[in-house]
Order: structure tokens, then C-alpha cells, then sequence
């Protein structure tokens, strides 16, 4: 590996590599597979869209679902005509209409109330977590929202008796304070998954650092379950999550340096994955080597 030569890591990729080395080879340094538009991606795109477009404009319900619908369309362009024809819109509509609907009720109505202030929609960050080395990703919503916390407090108060005497006593008294926090929301169209929040606590990292912002909670939004994963964030958190994500860097760099990429050979991970037929090849490759060698 070229000294002093750029990099650039995303989420994306880190994932890929912790499921499965061989498939980061093939996908990301042999680059054997390129992207393939399905209706999958085109529908978390065009969800994505409305959501961001909605927020910036303050359109209404109507207006975000026409905005889908005019993505959806333009992205299906792009997939291929053979499957499209498997493919029957109307039922992609159907599933959407829950999902603005839980988006409407749960987000937009606070944003509009002003409980949440909205700071950016789809944020692009780039941070240089080690020299030459950059970590890129998209925030889909960084919100502040003040929250009304009540305090109890015990002040020192002089009491008088009926006797006359006087005793100073602690006095309980309730003291109301606004905290203000800020949130990252990631829209999820897909599966439920609570298992790993890698993702956006790695978010936060260029936030504290770059911009000096402490997010307090890290949001996955389920949209099509509706349901919500929370986690509390803190700097200790934060600072674990860098450690982490270099870590894994390190790993990747240390496959790339020795040409080494294990397989994973999970049947499940194995059965829907994007290279399967080129990492059987060398799989084949690797039996046939050994056998010979015996």
C-alpha cells in the first residue's frame, strides 16, 4: 500500500467487512460487483427524499406522497426492464401510506409544534479519524429539542418555633430548568434490527470533534414497523466508538497489507450475498489448490 495514499472508510464498508472479509475483497478491492438498482433501494430512496424535501419545505401529507411516488418512478427507470415487469407499483404505494402516516404523526407534527428544531436534513460529513485516512456518511436528521427538567434542592431556611427558638432546617423546593439536547434520526425502511447501533454512534464522532457537538441520543426509526431503537450517548461513548471504528480500520488494513480476507462461510449471510458466484470461484480455487498440495 502506497505511503501517504488517501483513504476513505464509510459504514457501509466496515460493515461488509465485519460480516464477511471475502466479500469485502471482492466487492470493495477487486471491485467485481457494481451496483444494481432493485425496487428495494429505489423505494428506501424515494421514502428518503420525501421525508428530507417534506422537512425543508413544510409540505403537507399530500405533497410529500406525490414527491414519493415521482421518485419511485424515476428510480424504477433504472431498474431492469425484465424485473420490472415482476414489479406492480401500486402495491409499493399501499406500503408507503403507513409510513407517511407514522412520519406525520410522530415527527413532522413536533417539528412543526417546534418541540424539535430542526439543524440539517441528509448531512454529508468527511473526518479525518487517522492521517490520510478519512471516514465519510450521510446524518439523515440532526435535531435540538429542550426538554423542562425539574431539579429538587434543599436550601438552608431559619425556622422560628412557637417557643421562640429558632433552628435553621434544609427546606426541599423544586427548581425548573430547560436542558437542551440534540438527536440524530436515521430513517429505516427495511427489517427491525436493534442489535447493532455501530452506525450512528460512529456518526457522532465528527460531530463532537469537528463541530463540538455532544449528541445525547442516537435514533433508529423503523418506518415501515413503526417502532424506534434509542440509545443515550455520552463523551465516554463516544470516544469508545472512535477506538472501535479504528480498530476495524486497522483490521481492514492489515487484510489488505497481507492479502488476507477470510471467508465467512455462513450459509445464511451466504444465500442472498452480492458476490456469492465469484467468492465460490475462488473458493473452488482454494479446495483445488489444497488437494493438489495433498
Amino acid at each position: 500500500m502506497e505511503q501517504n495514499k488517501t483513504q476513505n472508510f464509510s459504514y457501509s464498508k466496515i460493515s461488509t467487512y465485519l460480516e464477511c472479509p471475502k466479500r469485502y475483497e471482492l466487492q470493495y478491492i477487486r471491485n467485481l460487483v457494481e451496483f444494481k438498482e432493485n425496487i428495494y433501494t429505489a423505494f428506501g430512496e424515494a421514502i428518503h427524499k420525501a421525508i428530507e424535501l417534506t422537512i425543508n419545505n413544510k409540505y403537507d401529507y399530500d405533497e410529500a406522497f406525490a414527491i414519493f411516488e415521482k421518485t419511485l418512478k424515476e428510480r424504477c427507470k433504472l431498474i431492469d426492464p425484465r424485473d420490472m415487469q415482476l414489479i406492480f407499483l401500486s402495491g409499493w404505494y399501499n406500503k408507503a401510506k403507513p409510513i407517511f402516516k407514522y412520519f406525520f404523526d410522530n415527527f413532522y407534527n413536533e417539528i412543526k409544534d417546534g418541540k424539535m428544531e430542526v439543524i440539517s436534513t441528509e448531512k454529508y460529513f468527511k473526518y479525518e479519524i487517522l492521517p490520510n485516512i478519512f471516514y465519510n456518511g450521510i446524518v439523515d436528521l440532526l435535531v435540538k429539542h429542550t426538554e423542562e427538567k425539574e431539579e429538587v434542592i434543599k436550601l438552608p431556611v431559619l425556622k422560628t418555633y412557637k417557643n421562640g427558638k429558632q433552628k435553621t432546617v434544609l427546606q426541599k423546593t423544586v427548581k425548573k430548568h430547560n436542558e437542551i439536547k440534540y438527536k440524530i434520526i436515521d430513517w429505516k425502511t427495511g427489517a427491525v434490527s436493534t442489535k447493532d447501533n455501530l452506525q450512528l454512534l460512529s456518526y457522532t464522532i465528527p460531530l463532537l470533534e469537528q463541530e463540538k457537538l455532544l449528541i445525547n441520543e442516537v435514533n433508529y426509526v423503523f418506518l415501515k414497523h413503526n417502532k424506534q431503537s434509542k440509545t443515550k450517548v455520552n463523551e465516554n461513548l463516544v470516544n469508545f466508538t472512535k477506538s472501535k471504528i479504528i480498530s476495524i480500520i486497522s483490521n481492514i488494513q492489515k487484510s489488505i497489507q497481507q492479502n488476507s480476507f477470510d471467508m465467512c462461510l455462513d450459509k445464511n449471510k451466504c444465500k442472498y450475498c452480492n458476490v456469492k458466484k465469484f467468492c465460490d470461484q475462488d473458493f473452488e480455487l482454494l479446495l483445488k489448490n489444497n488437494n493438489s498440495n495433498n
